[in-house]
């Protein structure tokens, strides 16, 4: 794979770690940003002594990078609202709990269905999916109706957690796994996603020491 290109970008193949190119800084919430070389080697089999750097333990260690033959690529509903349709795929929800807290009238886990697409204005609603951080939650608009995010490009980890990728960074790999939403996805870090790349929320019930 090319390194060349100036666009950021985050690149992994098998047993390598994530490579983030022309990406300028990672932030560890609550702590602030760490510069970050032109090309970074940052860990995901969630062993290095390191973190957020790999240090080579998945060479000794080994790295089950394999993602889950029983997982499917995506699990998709659609909930229809006033003018906004709620698309929830629930293969990439780590359950990160900003679409509970946020708007616990359109998002309650005890209610079935759990989503009401019509209980909240439309731009509301789509101010609060824009904050899920996995992608596991998107949108169409209808009737015209437009709704404008800017957005840095980053990346972002808090202490036990998947990497947070928010803008204009594109995923690059030899099985050509693309996120759901480009704008907005989380890769795994324990190492022990069944959906690799991307978090399941396994470091909750498996946790792993940063």
């Amino acid at each position: 794979m090319k390194l060349m290109e100036k666009d950021p970008m985050i690149i992994f193949s098998r047993n390598t770690p994530y490579m983030a190119v022309n990406i300028r800084k990672i932030t560890k919430d609550g702590e602030g940003d760490i510069p970050l070389k032109e090309v970074a080697s940052l860990c995901r089999c969630g062993k290095s002594n390191r973190k957020p750097f790999c240090d080579g333990s998945h060479n000794k260690e080994g790295l089950d990078e394999e993602r889950s033959e029983d997982c499917p690529t995506s699990r998709i509903r659609r909930y229809q609202g006033d003018g906004i349709t709620i698309i929830f795929n629930s293969v990439l929800c780590y359950h990160s709990g900003r679409c509970l807290k946020g708007l616990p009238e359109v998002f309650d886990r005890e209610r079935r269905p759990w989503i009401k697409a019509d209980a909240a204005d439309w731009k509301r609603i789509a101010e609060v999916i824009e904050t899920c951080p996995s992608g596991a939650l998107d949108y169409e608009l209808k009737d015209g109706n437009t709704f404008e995010v800017t957005r840095e490009d980053g990346i972002s980890y808090r202490k036990n957690g998947p990497f947070k990728v928010t803008g204009n960074i594109e995923l690059r790999n030899e099985e050509g796994i693309e996120p759901f939403v480009k704008e907005r996805y989380a890769l795994c870090r324990c190492g022990k996603s069944r959906n690799k790349p991307f978090c399941d929320g396994t470091h909750m019930e498996n946790p792993f020491e940063d």
